[in-house]
């Protein structure tokens, strides 16, 4: 059984910060310089120490303890050309942009099983059905979905005409009163529309009888 996952947050405590700050400090100097040995690159860390009231200047800590060894592999860095340093090295947009772009991800997936649970539509459903149970509800899902384009044309119209002339009662050039033409579509501004697959089965039922 794997250990839990630790939530990472600032610690509040001055003092078991800066124990904190010590002990991880000296395994990541401890780190580098096992990876330094082990695999025979250049390796360079510098860590600016916590900054306490009345410290005045504060001298960063490094490592190789050499200062001009880290002068020289910074120098290396440096003489990179900058597109090629950007490939190799993450800044906080890039950071954030990653992170974000895994979230969506996980929502996303999220999202698409909330739907295949809620609304679950099969092979073995579909295989089930007749021919003229086929034809029937493919007929269904293309009503719904003009139904849906009209809906869809009628927002449309009714947010170009606000946009072109704020009314309290807005009408089209045809003289249709866009409020009543939509009143059966749309409450408080939101889409009135049941699932699909519960149209599907309503029309299903409404024209045959499934066994």
């Amino acid at each position: 059984m794997g250990r839990a996952k630790v939530k990472l947050d600032l610690i509040s405590n001055s003092r078991s910060r800066r124990i904190t700050f010590e002990k991880r400090k000296k395994g990541l100097m401890k780190k580098a310089e096992t990876f330094k040995i082990l695999c025979g690159v250049d390796t360079c860390v510098i860590i600016y120490p916590m900054r306490m009231s009345g410290d005045g200047l504060v001298q960063p800590e490094i490592w190789p303890p050499d200062s001009k060894e880290v002068e020289r592999i910074v120098c290396r860095y440096r003489s990179e050309p900058a597109d090629r340093r950007a490939k190799r090295a993450t800044g906080l947009h890039e950071f954030f942009a990653s992170r974000k772009e895994k979230i969506d991800a996980e929502l996303a997936k999220a999202h698409k099983v909330n739907w295949e649970a809620k609304y679950p539509v099969s092979d073995e459903f579909l295989k089930d059905l007749s021919d003229p149970q086929l034809r029937s509800l493919l007929s269904a899902v293309g009503d719904r979905l003009e139904q849906a384009k009209t809906r869809l044309a009628t927002m449309k119209e009714k947010r170009r005409v606000e946009t072109a002339a704020p009314s309290d009662q807005i009408v089209s050039s045809s003289g249709v009163d866009l409020h009543a033409s939509n009143a059966g579509f749309m409450q408080d501004g939101v889409v009135e529309a049941g699932p699909p697959f519960e149209f599907m089965c309503q029309q299903l039922d409404q024209s045959m009888s499934i066994p």
